[in-house]
């Protein structure tokens, strides 16, 4: 039977270990079981071995093993090396998690050389090389993003309240038809980003400085902006000469020259796409 310390329990006092088999004794007699008692019955059990009660871990069918929780003025426990696994005698131990270690497992450093010199297992020496990588790293970003917004204010710089700028439209946003770009005067400027509008209606969304051009021209003034507020969508539709993104089409069996035409009704002309060869008045 195994007898070894545990991740958790390495340094375990003598009257902490006889207040964990008292809990364990208790959950195991308790008719009505808490959530705290199963827990603790998942994690240990209690034995007794030539008249001592001593603290397991839970044997199972899969494992048959016996490992023993020890405490620390424990004479006849066993010292594992917690790298290897085997037993180690305690004249080394990790500086940092305080487990037993063997030296060749463990990173020394030159001036602590020898029987009881302090050395660092390498599971902790690979912690402490991945929070320094992970600092490094993260340093390293907060530099390149600071370059990339230098960068960036040195390309675009920022736009005033009354300038012209011009929005470019999405394909998805416009006919096949439509200019790509939309006029529009910035109204306010709010944490580097712009409230931007149109002679149309102001548009929803705020934009950043890299999403459009600054024009020299004054061809749009704040008076003439519109009240409401409208999607770039709806703006671009709004200026469209052939009703924007999508298309609209009638299948009228007359001569579409009354409302109930849905050309007719959004004032446009009838196109290829509606009725087919009938004879029409709206083109």
């Amino acid at each position: 039977m195994k007898t070894r310390f545990l991740d958790t329990l390495n340094t375990l006092l003598q009257e902490k270990y006889c207040a964990f088999i008292e809990d364990v004794k208790q959950a195991k007699a308790e008719p009505k079981k808490e959530s705290v008692d199963y827990c603790r019955l998942r994690k240990y059990d209690v034995i007794e071995i030539d008249g001592k009660e001593k603290l397991i871990v839970p044997v199972t069918e899969e494992n048959t093993v016996i490992v023993y929780y020890v405490h620390t003025e424990d004479s006849n426990a066993n010292i594992f090396c917690v790298m290897c696994e085997k037993e180690c005698s305690s004249a080394h131990s990790c500086g940092s998690c305080g487990n037993n270690v063997h030296a060749i497992s463990g990173i020394s450093c030159k001036a602590e050389e020898g029987y009881g010199g302090k050395i660092t297992c390498r599971l902790c020496h690979n912690k402490l090389e991945i929070r320094n990588k992970k600092s490094a790293a993260h340093a390293s970003l907060q530099t390149q993003g600071a370059k990339m917004l230098k960068n960036s204010d040195v390309k675009f710089p920022p736009a005033k309240v009354g300038d012209n700028v011009r929005i470019r439209i999405l394909d998805v946003d416009r006919g096949r038809g439509d200019p790509q770009t939309v006029l529009v005067v910035v109204m306010n400027v709010e944490g580097g980003f712009y409230k931007l509008g149109t002679e149309n209606g102001v548009l929803k969304q705020l934009y950043f400085r890299s999403e459009f051009t600054i024009l020299h021209e004054k061809l749009l003034t704040l008076a003439s902006v519109g009240t409401e507020e409208k999607s770039l969508r709806t703006v671009a539709s709004s200026q469209s000469l052939t009703g924007g993104q999508g298309y609209t089409r009638c299948n009228c069996t007359t001569k579409c020259t009354t409302n109930r035409c849905k050309c007719k009704n959004n004032k446009l002309l009838c196109n290829s796409k509606c009725h087919k060869s009938s004879s029409c008045c709206n083109k």
